[in-house]
């Protein structure tokens, strides 16, 4: 009886390893986020190591991809109400290791982009780098630094406050740790 108690508990430890190593293969993917008009849905998905895949969703069918990383699956994706834009909010940057230039005042991690947007073609027209959205000393005290990356989003990445959104006019509304917030337009 006890043998047979043994045996049943292994073979379920054995299921849920292989349960668990079935679902790490799986990729993983942001959460789907629609434009303001409801009729474009964007996510990221992670295929494996380097590869990703930005899917632009119009009622549920691709309208169309870009087959690269242009962030994480934990990062937040917004839509705009023709399809043909992304912005994409890096919820937690990596530092950069230097400054962009040697005339550079401040610290290289106030130069790391926080957002980018991104068209059809898979080009970044415009991109914000921290300091442009906090631009005084005392704002950038407000960011929780870590050793290779830093939080500057309210409501995100474990953070209070209200998480970022697509406000009534259809831009991207988000509030930084200096409680501040920014409007983005696509």
């Amino acid at each position: 009886m006890r043998l047979h108690t043994r045996t049943v508990a292994w073979a379920a430890v054995a299921a849920l390893g292989l349960a668990l190593c079935a679902r790490a293969e799986e990729p993983k993917s942001s959460r789907v986020r629609l434009s303001h008009s409801g009729r474009y849905g964007v996510r990221l998905v992670e295929l494996g190591e380097g590869k990703c895949r930005l899917e632009v969703l119009k009622e549920d069918a691709p309208h169309w991809t870009l087959e690269r990383c242009v962030g994480t699956a934990d990062d937040l994706y917004f839509a705009s109400d023709d399809g043909e834009k992304v912005w994409v909010l890096y919820t937690l940057p990596k530092k950069p290791v230097r400054r962009p230039s040697r005339k550079a005042k401040r610290a290289a991690w106030t130069y790391a982009v926080v957002a980018a947007r991104y068209g059809r073609d898979g080009e970044a027209d415009r991109r914000l780098v921290l300091n442009q959205l906090m631009r005084t000393r005392e704002s950038l005290e407000d960011v929780r630094q870590y050793e290779k990356h830093f939080k500057w989003l309210e409501g995100v990445a474990g953070v209070r406050g209200i998480p970022p959104k697509l406000n009534e006019q259809g831009k991207v509304e988000l509030v930084t740790l200096d409680h501040k917030t920014h409007t983005l337009e696509f």
